[in-house]
């Protein structure tokens, strides 16, 4: 029982690497993380906005954390890009 749910999350956490290593995945995972949030703040004065943005960004960190995205290699990364313009790849191919 314990080994088909470690296998179950291995399976899983394979899957999510191999869908965002792919160059559509890369997009799809370059789109998800502007929808979500993760390149700016979800401070809103709305709270209830706040709280819906807040959501959104936790579904993209579920993805890179699975993803095992190092996030101060991300903000370097992020921040590259803000400053030279230029696409960064974010899955890691483990």
């Amino acid at each position: 029982m314990k080994n088909d749910v470690i296998q179950k999350q291995q399976e899983k956490m394979e899957s999510y690497k191999t869908v965002f290593s792919s160059v559509p995945g890369e997009i799809v995972l370059e789109d998800l993380m502007e929808f979500c949030h993760i390149k700016q703040s979800v401070y809103d004065r709305d709270p209830m906005e706040m709280a819906r943005q807040a959501g959104e960004q936790n579904v993209a960190l579920y993805i890179l954390s699975i993803l095992k995205v190092d996030l101060k290699e991300l903000k370097e990364m992020m921040s590259k890009e803000r400053q030279y313009g230029t696409n960064s790849r974010y899955a890691n191919s483990d």
